[in-house]
């Protein structure tokens, strides 16, 4: 009731309202209303209570003037489980009217339609969400579950689709796929869920599309999608937050900054506002105060390690060395769990200027000096013939071509796997371990992809495969274009520049990698 009160009100745009995430940090607390007031600045408090028995549910709410602590309403409600949504309507209707707000006709017409009909489908997505928020794996596994109970309960349910695909989405950007048992699944079911999500459109929805397509390198698409979640939830701090991070992408930090400091205004106890904050005033060169607001979001998520290299990039140009140091080693220590890969510079530029992301180039190389400064290691290492691996990779909505790549299906892997072509695997040294095709050989391009290592394991006129985790995985691109920027002394015109191949979405091929059955392409 209390999610559903927030996510109604906020829809209202005469209403500035806290999110759930800093109101509920209040739970089961004794604690005075003038204080709550004070403490998120906001002058009116809603509080109340719910009780269920069988089919029965009485809600009992009060709205108070914290600053004269007047109660300018309460009331009790008594209803059938059945019709919970008239009673929510019911609360909204009386909380807008003490609150003296006008509604348009547009808004009215949105608070009167019910996003299902099915409380019980309504009850699990609740619980779906309160398990999101938690953000650790095991959380996600059980919000996932939920979120497919609420679908089977209610096939045409949007806003269960639209959380499935945010879980999905995060499990695909953190790395925990393999913690919940579906490596190389979860960016297809992000997709599928967030298709099913778009046919009625909730701010939840165009936000993951956001999310996904800026990590594609598609900003202006993404800046367009999350304005339209802000449109349908003017008071989400998640859509201001994901607005300040395209922004950034964009090279547009001081707007960005604005969004981020109102994304804390609405949910001042949620760490992702700091991160998105510290980075705007970063790229504004104002490091003193990035560095306070990182350590902030470090000290109220102190396992997250995208918060560690900010801060080390941040500490290394204000001279902290020391500092950056550990932050440095604390990052690799949390990624040590999950690709097994330690940061280098070489993989910031990549990742960030054209791997998966796009981001703006004078801030890439402001972040890079950072960690240069900071004493994160350039990475391996490749002599090239006058060319930048990197310029000789391409992207398209999401997906990458070589120049010169020979493109070949899972059948073509499957012939050059039986004729003896060696295969390297370009993912982390973590996924590796869990499981390979046959005999490959683990050489990250921004790791150990060496000429030295390149030339220990290749002959010349010999066959090569590069793979790695899917179409969106820019890895074997890479790894690819790495090697054919090499002397021609390793590689031939018959050695393959560059690719990449999500062969190893087939659990049989990692396991019995003689036999890859899939029909994703691979680049070879």
């Amino acid at each position: 009731m209390t999610d559903d009160l927030i996510t109604g009100l906020s829809k209202l745009s005469g209403l500035f309202v806290i999110s759930r995430n800093s109101t509920f940090t209040y739970k089961g607390k004794p604690v005075k209303v003038r204080e709550v007031a004070e403490d998120l600045g906001v002058r009116y408090v809603l509080e109340g209570s719910v009780r269920r028995s069988g089919d029965r549910v009485r809600v009992n709410a009060q709205l108070i003037d914290a600053v004269s602590g007047f109660h300018l309403w309460a009331e009790k409600y008594d209803g059938p489980l059945t019709d919970i949504f008239v009673l929510q309507d019911k609360v909204v209707g009386q909380i807008v009217t003490a609150l003296a707000v006008n509604l348009t006709s547009a808004e009215s017409a949105q608070e009167e339609l019910a996003e299902t009909a099915v409380p019980q489908a309504y009850d699990a997505l609740l619980q779906g969400w309160e398990h999101y928020r938690r953000q650790t794996p095991d959380d996600y596994a059980k919000a996932v579950s939920f979120f497919e109970k609420a679908i089977e309960l209610d096939p045409n349910y949007g806003r269960a689709y639209a959380g499935l695909a945010r879980v999905y989405w995060n499990v695909y950007d953190f790395g925990w796929d393999a913690h919940l048992g579906i490596e190389y699944q979860t960016i297809d079911r992000a997709k599928q869920s967030l298709a099913k999500a778009l046919e009625q459109p909730t701010s939840t929805a165009h936000a993951v599309s956001a999310d996904m397509l800026v990590a594609q390198g598609r900003n202006d698409e993404a800046l367009a999608e999350i304005n339209r979640a802000i449109a349908l939830a003017p008071n989400d701090a998640g859509s201001y937050r994901g607005r300040a991070w395209v922004l950034t992408a964009l090279g547009r930090a001081e707007e960005a900054e604005n969004d981020a400091r109102l994304a804390i205004r609405l949910d001042p106890s949620y760490h992702s506002n700091l991160l998105a904050l510290g980075r705007a005033l970063f790229y504004q060169k104002r490091y003193e105060e990035a560095a306070e607001i990182f350590e902030r979001a470090v000290s109220r998520l102190p396992d997250y390690e995208f918060a560690y290299h900010n801060l080390a990039a941040t500490y290394g140009h204000l001279g902290r060395i020391e500092e950056a140091e550990a932050a440095i080693k604390k990052y690799n220590d949390i990624r040590a769990k999950t690709t097994g890969d330690p940061l280098t510079l070489q993989h910031v530029e990549t990742f960030w200027g054209g791997g998966w992301y796009d981001f703006d180039k004078t801030y890439l190389r402001q972040f890079v000096e950072g960690l240069r400064k900071a004493g994160v290691p350039v990475g391996a290492t490749v002599k090239t013939a006058a060319v930048d691996y990197r310029d000789l990779v391409s992207k398209s909505a999401g997906t990458f071509d070589v120049e010169g790549a020979v493109k070949i299906d899972a059948a073509g892997a499957k012939a050059l796997f039986d004729r003896g072509a060696v295969f390297i695997d370009a993912r982390g040294s973590g996924p590796y371990r869990r499981g390979h095709v046959q005999n490959a050989t683990n050489l990250h391009p921004d790791v150990n992809l060496t000429e030295e290592a390149l030339s220990k394991r290749l002959r010349p006129d010999e066959e090569v495969v590069f793979y790695c985790g899917g179409v969106d995985c820019p890895l074997s691109a890479n790894a690819s274009a790495k090697a054919g920027a090499t002397p021609k002394s390793i590689t031939s015109p018959r050695a393959i520049r560059r690719g990449r191949t999500p062969v190893i979405r087939s659990t049989s091929l990692r396991t019995s990698p003689s036999h890859p059955e899939n029909d994703d392409l691979l680049y070879c």
